[in-house]
């Protein structure tokens, strides 16, 4: 089951007398936390009954299965607090009753929801042919991206594409020329970030809803990537590896990163000298998010000879890379295991995700979210051998989303006081009953909006401003 984020769930301390038998659809079976007055000298069973001064003869607490810590802390109310598994049969909290002087609260485990998933029209739902998507948590990073109607520009360097194909060119907003040259590799790198989403036809991609895709040719790539970087794209992919440090490279490399773009790479199959661990370009330029490739397990893809992924201390980040369904040249669509050439343009498809909620995140602030909300993926026995050289963990696009919007995003309505700070801001239906002062980058104003006598409403931002009127 793919590793979501758990939503942080309050735990209210209620009297034990207050509890019946819980419905099955809102709690745990099976499971209740408690709060003791004092803590156990060991969390297990035995120790529970000692406290409680159980006898042997009390048989409903036998049907306890295990007794954990919830909180690893030391903090005194937290280091108290247990959660105890039982046979789904028993009802734990009645019994407790008879302890309650002992306890601070006892309660059921409330089972944790997450959005219900934006799925267009375009998905298919089964384990193979678009595995990736749930996988990274698209469906419930759209839904919580619902309303955001900003465009990602995204350049792709790469050999060619199929310019006409039904499930691009919704999203084509510049193709370079002799850049149609009906290429399978570039079709199905630029499908895999941002083919046509929800249009009934064909497949989803990664950030097919909120991208312009700007398709360069990669006759002269120092060169597309200060075009791309003019043009105003954001992010630019490229599923390509050099084996020798260029200088040009770096100047437009370092441009485009100067310009508030943010680069990424394939990190390699293994292609330069054979060898697994070198350094392949542009992935190991500084200013270049590196991408490595996972299978469906989260291990690093070691498939031979054309799919076993580079690894190394340069490498940022992993992602899904094997068995891919994306676009294909002569307008049809392929099943592929490109590897980190199909890694990189999820990272680069997740980032477009990123700047359609917050267009003014730089891309160091990218690959911080990025990173920090990756997955573990040096838990799993498989990527023993490489730990510290798949990057900071599997790309987590729900994680990243999730965050993205928590730390950018603020609505504000009803009675409005004090000083807000974000990067985006939208009042609607508010009152300034007290001064107000607003930092941020985009403030969007909607009606009704009123100010009280006396009060100020101030707003110091260095991007846009707008009102609207219901």
């Amino acid at each position: 089951m793919r590793n979501k984020i758990i939503l942080l769930t309050i735990i209210f301390l209620c009297s034990i007398s207050s509890y019946s038998q819980p419905d099955t659809i809102s709690y745990e079976k099976g499971k209740i936390w408690i709060g003791l007055k004092e803590p156990l000298q060991t969390a297990n069973l035995l120790a529970l009954k000692k406290a409680l001064k159980i006898s042997e003869k009390e048989m409903e607490i036998n049907s306890v299965k295990s007794i954990k810590n919830i909180f690893n802390s030391k903090d005194e109310k937290l280091s108290r607090a247990y959660e105890l598994s039982f046979e789904g049969n028993k009802d734990l909290v009645e019994y407790l009753k008879k302890f309650e002087s002992d306890f601070e609260y006892v309660e059921y485990v409330p089972k944790v929801y997450v959005s219900t998933p934006y799925t267009p029209n375009d998905f298919v739902d089964d384990p193979d042919t678009l595995w990736h998507i749930d996988h990274l948590g698209l469906r419930e990073a759209w839904y919580l991206m619902d309303g955001i109607t900003r465009q990602t520009k995204v350049a792709i360097i790469d050999n060619g594409y199929d310019g006409d194909h039904e499930d691009l060119v919704g999203n084509i907003a510049y193709i370079s020329p002799n850049a149609n040259n009906n290429e399978h590799h570039g079709t199905a790198v630029a499908g895999i970030a941002g083919m046509t989403t929800n249009n009934g036809i064909g497949y989803c991609s990664v950030a097919g809803l909120y991208t312009d895709l700007y398709l360069y040719l990669f006759n002269d790539v120092p060169t597309n990537i200060v075009d791309a970087t003019n043009a105003n794209a954001k992010v630019i992919n490229m599923s390509f590896i050099n084996c020798t440090i260029s200088q040009t490279y770096i100047n437009a490399i370092n441009y485009a990163y100067s310009n508030g773009v943010l680069l990424v790479a394939a990190a390699g199959n293994c292609q330069c000298s054979g060898s697994c661990t070198n350094y392949h370009y542009p992935a190991s330029y500084d200013h270049v998010l590196s991408v490595a490739s996972l299978d469906k397990i989260d291990i690093r893809n070691v498939y031979p000879p054309y799919c076993s992924t580079t690894y190394n201390d340069k490498v940022d980040i992993s992602a899904p890379g094997w068995q891919i369904t994306s676009t294909e040249k002569d307008n049809s669509y392929y099943f592929t295991g490109q590897c980190t050439s199909a890694a990189s343009p999820m990272v680069a498809g997740t980032a477009a995700l990123l700047l359609a909620i917050n267009p003014y995140l730089t891309p160091d602030q990218l690959e911080c979210i990025i990173k920090t909300t990756a997955y573990d993926i040096y838990q799993i026995s498989g990527n023993a051998p490489y730990i510290g050289m798949l990057g900071a963990g599997r790309l987590d696009a729900l994680a990243a989303v999730t965050f993205t919007i928590n730390a950018s995003v603020q609505n504000l309505t009803g009675s409005l006081g004090g000083t807000y700070t974000k990067f985006i801001v939208n009042v609607s239906n508010a009152t300034v009953a007290n001064n107000v002062a607003i930092h941020a980058k985009e403030v969007t104003i909607n009606g009704p909006f009123s100010i009280n006598s006396g009060k100020t409403f101030t707003v110091d931002n260095t991007g846009t401003f707008s009102v609207t009127c219901n």
